[in-house]
């Protein structure tokens, strides 16, 4: 594909959002309430949490992925999907990853959407130690057809065969390590991690990750929703810098005013033949919380060039911004205490 894409209006568009009480899918329903004239649809398991929307001029539909009657149903007369719902573990990965997507994208066709946003995960690319990644690198299943990964993987590349073969627009995304207000893995367990743990990043040193702000996530999803010429094409969506393992897990210890984390190394652990209580103690950290170990182990860069060139995405919330930003959420949240 070649040259610029030109944006298309969403304007008096009916677009819905899957996921819509999740962290992205709420993210960019809160975007698209501020971007004018459109008719916007939650889709929302749980009829409870999308009272969130109750002020707002939203249309909220309860209703599972998985009961594809309901999916069909909540698409009548859509323009354009963004489907953001996603399982990260457990025993409904497949079910809701592969078998909610193939839901989402039946329905799509059945009721003549004209484009659909499928947001997946660079996880799609693993296992990666280290490198640059970019949309061309292999990706290949782990075999399980079960894991994270290989639901990713597989519901990824549904989407876009869907998109060749019965001409929805698809456009698929694939977000780098989300953190900001709401986000359980990589804001809420972390802190969760450093208020009640001695934390030990083993092997950690020299280690990175690329991270992205929420509600940059949500910007991307948007530009996908309304951007000519990038039909069948997938996007990683990046933050603006890699942010090394120990900044990371350190910068939550301000927060919450504490000293338990600590770089070790896999030999000084195997020296303490794996006592990781022991090893904590050595490294002086809390001898009164039970040790654990954390981090990315990764060395991997993720590029965002392509959604630069192509969507028109800049991330344009930094790290140090972003943890300002989610530091006076979880204060006013009640996480630090």
């Amino acid at each position: 594909m070649g040259g610029e894409s030109q944006t298309v209006t969403l304007q008096d568009k009916t677009v819905m959002v899957t996921g819509a009480t999740g962290l992205l899918g709420a993210a960019t329903l809160r975007l698209l309430l501020r971007h004018g004239r459109m008719k916007l649809r939650a889709f929302a398991r749980d009829r409870e949490k999308a009272r969130m929307f109750a002020d707002d001029a939203v249309r909220t539909i309860a209703g599972d992925i998985t009961d594809r009657d309901a999916v069909v149903r909540a698409m009548a007369g859509c323009d354009v999907v963004i489907h953001s719902v996603m399982a990260v573990g457990g025993d409904d990965n497949r079910q809701v990853n592969v078998d909610g997507t193939r839901n989402v994208l039946e329905a799509a066709v059945e009721q003549g959407v004209d484009r659909l946003v499928h947001i997946s995960s660079v996880a799609a690319y693993h296992p990666v130690s280290d490198g640059i990644v970019d949309e061309d690198h292999p990706q290949e299943p782990d075999g399980s057809g079960t894991s994270y990964h290989d639901t990713k993987l597989e519901s990824e590349l549904m989407a876009l065969a869907c998109g060749r073969d019965e001409g929805v627009a698809v456009v698929v995304l694939q977000p780098v390590a989300v953190y900001g207000p709401r986000c359980y893995p990589w804001t809420i367990r972390v802190l969760d991690q450093v208020r009640d743990h001695a934390v030990l990043l083993i092997d950690e040193e020299g280690t990175s990750h690329n991270l992205v702000y929420v509600d940059d996530v949500a910007r991307a999803m948007v530009l996908a929703a309304g951007q000519d010429g990038v039909a069948g094409e997938c996007f990683i969506v990046s933050g603006r810098e890699d942010v090394p393992s120990a900044d990371f897990y350190r910068a939550h210890e301000r927060m919450l005013g504490t000293s338990c984390v600590a770089l070790a190394t896999g030999q000084e652990l195997e020296s303490l033949d794996g006592d990781l209580a022991a090893l904590a103690r050595r490294k002086g950290l809390p001898g009164d919380r039970p040790a654990i170990t954390a981090g990315f182990g990764s060395k991997v860069h993720y590029s965002g060039a392509k959604a630069s060139r192509l969507l028109g995405f800049e991330p344009a919330v930094d790290f140090a911004s972003g943890m300002r930003r989610t530091e006076a959420w979880a204060r006013e949240s009640g996480l630090l205490r």
